[in-house]
């Protein structure tokens, strides 16, 4: 792919995907559906012609009122509508989300975080922040923890489980993010949390687990509280996106004072050859 090192004439189209995305394919699925003018493309050029309609169609629907009409819902804040106008464009082409997960976006609210006391942390337990240069017995730890979130939290029924995927994310995390987790007296890592993106003004949490055997004894709000309290120090806040079935990691959130700013969705995808 080439990507030009500075701003083109073009470059605005970037930035009304949205719009150019839903209006192509609201035509072409009239094109296809009520006109027979796609079962006739038979010369090479015809073919090229096809290809400059569709570089005057993108030009056209990047114009600023089409843009506009779409950027009329964020401004709303009307995401659900959003996500219905391009499931119901996608739908149009046949194209069908095999899992939808529906999702709370939630900010801290750093006023109310400052009241709550400092958590203590169970006798002989450690919070450890994990490198990539861990020892590997612990790495190979952290490795099984992402392992169970993944397999728990993130991925679709639809979609099989990947060692090297899972590896491949640990190691990124690890060079990347701000990662840690908690070590008990018998040197196990029983829970971990950490960062999934840092910007200029927030930074997103993500990652949290916690194993099954070990839940309800307070070890994310821990971790989570000492992942925030470094964040604040470098003048940022946080916010966090939870599944909307998740209520008890929407309640540990909220006692940490995060509150929800917004709805989203993830839709998957299964592409068969």
């Amino acid at each position: 792919i080439l990507i030009p090192e500075k701003k083109m004439p073009c470059s605005y189209i970037g930035t009304r995907t949205m719009a150019i995305y839903l209006f192509h394919g609201l035509t072409y699925t009239y094109l296809e559906q009520c006109t027979t003018i796609l079962e006739n493309l038979n010369t090479f050029g015809e073919t090229i012609l096809l290809l400059l309609s569709c570089v005057a169609l993108t030009a056209l629907f990047s114009w600023k009122p089409f843009a506009s009409f779409t950027n009329l819902f964020s401004k709303a804040n009307m995401n659900f509508i959003k996500n219905d106008l391009i499931l119901s464009a996608l739908k149009l082409n046949n194209i069908l989300p095999s899992t939808i997960n529906d999702y709370d976006l939630m900010e801290l609210n750093i006023e109310e975080f400052s009241k709550i006391p400092l958590p203590t942390l169970p006798q002989n337990h450690q919070i450890i922040r994990c490198k990539t240069q861990i020892n590997p017995h612990y790495k190979n730890q952290l490795l099984q923890l992402q392992k169970e979130y993944e397999i728990e939290e993130v991925l679709p029924p639809s979609m099989p489980f990947s060692e090297l995927a899972c590896k491949i994310r640990l190691n990124n995390f690890l060079q990347n993010q701000y990662f840690i987790a908690l070590k008990t007296p018998t040197d196990e890592f029983i829970a971990k949390a950490g960062t999934n993106a840092i910007g200029k003004n927030f930074i997103q949490l993500g990652g949290i687990y916690t194993k099954k055997s070990h839940r309800q004894k307070g070890f994310s709000f821990i971790l989570i509280y000492t992942i925030l309290q470094r964040i604040l120090r470098v003048k940022k806040s946080a916010i966090l996106f939870v599944k909307k079935s998740n209520i008890p990691a929407i309640n540990l959130y909220k006692s940490l004072s995060f509150n929800k700013i917004s709805d989203y969705i993830i839709s998957y995808f299964v592409y068969n050859d």
